[in-house]
């Protein structure tokens, strides 16, 4: 009887902790609500700008591109203007500059955008009084890595998303040794859920692409893709249960400052994907039910010269709340 009692009651708290997260998700995220409040608008603006700050810095940019995250991103800087929200936050700044060196881009390309398109632009600039134009990075690899070895602060800042990748083949060993440096994470406990599944076939790596949604127009280059999972088995209750994602975090942080350090570029991909698309990656790789993917990240030697993504970050005072 104790035993029935005890597995009622793990029941009934994994349960009731799944359902305090889901009532904050569908109350707070964008998911049902849509844009109801500023904050979402933001988020909602970041993430279509950076659909096109991304296609700009592809190693082969197809010039028109675009076309749907741009109408949007337009129509979600009119309805921020509408609602006399903040024109000054930074989201909506870059969202208009980045709109402005999208044409900017074309035009140094000869090619001519929809009158359309640029009239609607045009005005945005003008009701906000925002004519700067966005741009993104220019590296030579060789100012990519010349803080390989300076301290810890010049080492983080000066590594970034690359989406761009030589066809020079990664050794096996260096990624082991990542893998290895990337073991030097916390860990809850020291019980070490990571797992990673390095693919270096190109097929098997096609096959997993295909399955994200984020790799368009730079994944097919990658030299090794990486899948990151987490083994629930060794976690104990319904408190727990976020500890996956946690310690996968902090574990793929780290492999891609180890890529960093050994000169290789990479791009972490999300996996919020369907049941479906996680079913196919699973029977792909064979992983374990008892684990559950995190993320993917597709990785590759640094070319010669490259673009990178400004992706403007917040100050730490924006994101820092002091108790004192």
């Amino acid at each position: 009887m104790k035993k029935i009692y005890q597995k009622l009651r793990a029941y009934y708290l994994i349960i009731t902790a799944y359902l305090y997260d889901i009532r904050r998700y569908m109350k707070y995220s964008n998911s049902l609500n849509k844009l109801s409040n500023e904050n979402k608008v933001k988020g909602l603006l970041t993430m279509t700008y950076h659909v096109i700050e991304k296609g700009l810095t592809m190693p082969e940019t197809r010039l028109g591109f675009g076309a749907k995250p741009l109408n949007t991103l337009i129509d979600l800087c009119e309805l921020y203007i509408h609602r006399n929200y903040n024109c000054s936050e930074m989201e909506f700044t870059h969202s208009i500059m980045i709109l402005n060196e999208y044409v900017d881009f074309h035009r140094q390309h000869n090619y001519n955008l929809e009158q359309v398109l640029l009239d609607k632009i045009q005005s945005l600039s003008i009701k906000v009084d925002i004519f700067q134009k966005s741009e993104q990075l220019i590296f030579r690899k060789s100012d990519f890595i010349k803080y390989k070895h300076a301290d810890f602060k010049q080492f983080c800042e000066s590594r970034y998303t690359v989406r761009n990748y030589s066809s020079k083949d990664i050794p096996i060993d260096i990624l082991q040794d990542c893998v290895n440096l990337a073991q030097k994470s916390p860990s809850a406990c020291n019980r070490q859920p990571n797992r990673i599944y390095i693919i270096k076939n190109k097929e098997i790596i096609k096959q997993a692409l295909s399955l994200q949604n984020g790799n368009r127009g730079f994944g097919d280059l990658a030299n090794a893709l990486v899948v990151f999972t987490s083994d629930v088995s060794v976690f104990q209750s319904a408190f727990e249960r976020n500890e996956s994602y946690l310690n996968s975090g902090m574990f793929a942080m780290t492999f891609a400052y180890a890529l960093h350090y050994y000169e290789i570029g990479s791009c972490a991909l999300n996996w919020s994907v369907s049941k479906d698309r996680d079913g196919k990656m699973r029977r792909l790789l064979n992983v374990p039910e008892r684990e559950v993917i995190t993320l993917v990240m597709s990785c590759g030697y640094l070319p010669d010269e490259f673009n990178v993504a400004k992706s403007p970050r917040f100050d730490g005072l924006n994101v820092t709340k002091l108790i004192v």
